[in-house]
């Protein structure tokens, strides 16, 4: 027969048990579910403060990358591609998953991805799969990295966000100033409740090739920002310098 104080132990285990399940369900419960207008931002956000990037310049680069006019403001999209020139931006991440994976199998390989257009021919061997190419998170943490590798190199941060697009000078200055400038009303605009409510409660979601091939362990991808239009043509195109 179990004593006094065994019976006492066991109760308080199974207590213990208990208590650990229930905290565990409420941290479930409370998780929020970032709507897709709110994901570039959010991993933008997690992967700015992972890598000590400059406030709100992650955000900037997503929307030159892949600004929409949303509700009378310029809104990353986490679900479009540009392949070979012709940009999209998709309902839905199986929409843009599955348009990657056919021009894939056409053959194609300069497809830009995701929230901050990470170019497929260059980088897509820093990813395990399609989708996790076109997870905003990955993606912006394989942006971020680059960033940081660019501003390492050149010591400054508006050169590195330059060379992000090209290291041609006439290609990265007009790029540049067009991030500035989106930059610039970005510190007019509150952040979103649902990027705040995601950090909270610490859960999260799961780049333009230089001329140059990047070294074994770099990183690098492109920008396509495209129109609103049903033919989706690309309203970001450079002349020359294509990745």
């Amino acid at each position: 027969m179990l004593s006094p104080k065994a019976v006492l132990r066991i109760f308080f285990q199974i207590s213990g048990l208990l208590l650990v399940a229930a905290v565990a369900s409420t941290v479930q419960a409370t998780t929020v579910t970032v709507p897709e207008r709110d994901q570039c931002d959010t991993a933008a956000d997690l992967a700015a403060e992972e890598y000590g990037l400059p406030k709100n310049l992650l955000r900037a680069l997503t929307r030159t990358e892949t600004g929409r006019p949303m509700d009378g403001a310029l809104v990353p999209w986490p679900w479009t591609l540009n392949v070979a020139g012709d940009g999209q931006w998709f309902r839905s991440r199986t929409d843009a998953l599955d348009a990657l994976r056919m021009a894939r199998a056409s053959g194609t390989t300069s497809i830009d991805v995701g929230c901050f257009q990470i170019n497929l021919k260059w980088h897509g061997r820093h990813f395990s799969t399609d989708h996790e190419m076109l997870e905003p998170l990955a993606n912006a943490r394989y942006a971020a990295r680059f960033l940081r590798s660019l501003h390492a190199e050149l010591s400054d941060w508006d050169l590195a966000v330059g060379a992000f697009h090209s290291r041609t000078e006439r290609h990265a200055a007009p790029y540049l100033a067009r991030l500035k400038k989106i930059r610039r009303n970005l510190k007019k605009t509150p952040e979103p409740l649902h990027a705040l409510a995601e950090r909270s409660t610490n859960t999260r979601a799961s780049a333009f090739p230089l001329l140059r091939p990047p070294a074994e362990n770099s990183v690098t991808a492109s920008a396509s920002l495209v129109s609103l239009g049903t033919s989706a043509r690309p309203f970001w195109s450079l002349s020359g310098d294509q990745r």
